[in-house]
């Protein structure tokens, strides 16, 4: 389940988080690296975030089982 799956969600994560992660692109060589550094900066308001809606975010998330 997306973060921009609904306006809903978008709007509590950016409460949550006040910015909202770089998507990929093609056109710029970093922006993977660009993704990462948002998405650890953000590392806590993710977490809540992701506590918040685990039972619809379990079956995406990879285990060490897989």
């Amino acid at each position: 389940m997306d973060i921009r799956s609904s306006d809903n969600r978008t709007a509590e994560f950016l409460v949550l988080t006040t910015k909202i992660i770089p998507l990929n692109n093609r056109t710029r060589w970093n922006n993977w690296y660009n993704s990462l550094v948002v998405a650890n900066k953000l590392a806590a308001a993710i977490n809540t975030y992701i506590k918040d809606h685990w039972a619809d975010l379990e079956y995406d998330f990879i285990t060490p089982e897989n």
